[in-house]
C-alpha cells in the first residue's frame, strides 16, 4: 500500500514537473543537444578505406557511378545521394557533415514515432536516450550509408504505426516508398521491412 503511494507521489512530482516546462523548449533542446553531439569533432577521425572508395565512387560521372557501383555489394541509393550532395563541395568536412544530416532526418522520424505512441515528452526523453547511443554517434559521424539506413527505417517505422491508427492511401504510399528507400540503403533491411 505505502508502495501505491509513493508511485502515485512520484508521477505526480513528474506529471507538474514536465507540465511546467514549455515543450516547445524541450523539443528544441533535444534536438539541439543531438545535433550537436551528432557533429561535434566530425573530422576528428580520418576516412577511412569504405568511406574513401564511397567518396570516389560518388564523385565520378554518373555513367562511371553506374558501372561502379554494379561492381560492388552495395544498394546504389547512397550514392545516388551522395552524387547530388557532393556538387554542393568536395571538403571532407561537407562529405561527413552528410552522414550526421542523414541522422538528424532519422532524429526526426524517431521523434514523431515516439510522439505517436506516448506524446511529446516521451519522444524527447527518447531522443535524449538516443543522442548518447555509441553506435547512433558513430554512424553519423563516419558510416553515412548506416545512417541513411537508420534514417529510412525510423521512418518506415513512423508510416508502420501512423498506419495501425488508420489507413489512407496517402500513408500506404509513405510506408511502401519508405521501405523501398531503406532497401535500397542497405540489402539487409529486407528483414525489418518484410517483418513489418
Amino acid at each position: 500500500m505505502h508502495s501505491e503511494h509513493v508511485k502515485k507521489s512520484y508521477a505526480k512530482f513528474f506529471k507538474i514537473l514536465f507540465d511546467s516546462l514549455p515543450q516547445k523548449l524541450l523539443i528544441f533542446i533535444s534536438f539541439a543537444l543531438f545535433i550537436f553531439v551528432t557533429t561535434y569533432k566530425i573530422t576528428n577521425a580520418s576516412l577511412w578505406f569504405d568511406e574513401g572508395v564511397e567518396y570516389l565512387v560518388s564523385t565520378k560521372l554518373f555513367s562511371q557511378m553506374i558501372s561502379a557501383i554494379n561492381t560492388t555489394y552495395q544498394p546504389p541509393l547512397y550514392n545516388f545521394i551522395m552524387h547530388l550532395l557532393l556538387k554542393i563541395s568536395l571538403s571532407e568536412y561537407w562529405f561527413r557533415l552528410t552522414s550526421a544530416l542523414f541522422g538528424i532526418i532519422g532524429c526526426l522520424g524517431l521523434y514523431f514515432t515516439l510522439k505517436e505512441l506516448k506524446g511529446r515528452i516521451f519522444a524527447c526523453i527518447g531522443i535524449f536516450a538516443y543522442t548518447f547511443l555509441r553506435n547512433v554517434v558513430y554512424y553519423n559521424q563516419e558510416c553515412a550509408e548506416y545512417s541513411l539506413l537508420i534514417c529510412c527505417l525510423l521512418w518506415f517505422t513512423y508510416f508502420f504505426i501512423c498506419l495501425l491508427k488508420e489507413f489512407t492511401i496517402s500513408k500506404c504510399v509513405l510506408f511502401v516508398i519508405s521501405g523501398i528507400l531503406s532497401v535500397y540503403s542497405q540489402y539487409g533491411a529486407v528483414f525489418p521491412v518484410a517483418g513489418l
